[in-house]
């Protein structure tokens, strides 16, 4: 592994695990195992460190669900549900019961949106990625007639996502995978 890809995994860990503010350089440094001017030779600054953790979080977890797009024995409804079946096993994997983390884009999103306008410009981006794929599912689903209703691609797709963002907040809080369970019930109902 590359030092600088040792640095974003180190700080997708620790974000994922702690807030933005209460996660140091020198935090991210030692537990990389690096000297802190190997941090400042690819970064800029904390700020330029978390676009780039932002960025290749995205990156990593789209690549690892982009095969599931092209599964053409499932249909797009199927696709939908399997999608977020597989995110949540990875949330489930990761922290195990113990610790129950939330989205680290979203956790970005509420812990600096009023306090980074560069941070919130990413988080609005990256999210209107995400909110565009699964339209394109529920679009796709509308045509091969395996979701059912008719509501605006673009409004259910926003409220998708919203929700999921909201089932790993209520799971953090309220340490159960219940809401989980909870919003594929809802999604099968499509």
């Amino acid at each position: 592994m590359e030092l600088k890809e040792l640095l974003l995994e180190t700080g997708i860990d620790l974000f994922s695990k702690k807030t933005y503010h209460s996660t140091g350089i020198r935090e991210i440094t030692k537990k990389a195992g690096v000297p802190t001017g190997s941090f400042h030779y690819y970064f800029k600054n904390k700020e330029d460190f978390a676009l780039s953790v932002l960025d290749f979080y995205f990156e990593k977890n789209s690549n690892a669900y982009s095969g599931l797009l092209f599964d053409s024995e499932l249909s797009a409804k199927e696709k939908l549900v399997k999608l977020f079946t597989l995110l949540m096993e990875k949330y489930k994997n990761e922290t195990g019961n113990m610790n129950y983390s939330g989205c680290l884009i979203g956790s970005f999103g509420q812990d600096l949106a009023n306090e980074s306008a560069i941070i919130s410009e990413k988080v609005k981006n990256l999210y209107d990625r995400m909110i565009f794929g699964i339209g394109s599912l529920i679009e796709l689903g509308q045509s091969d007639q395996s979701i059912k209703t008719q509501i605006s691609p673009t409004v259910l797709s926003a409220f998708i996502f919203d929700a999921f963002e909201g089932v790993l907040i209520r799971r953090k809080v309220d340490k159960t995978n219940k809401p989980f369970d909870d919003f594929i019930l809802i999604l099968n109902q499509l």
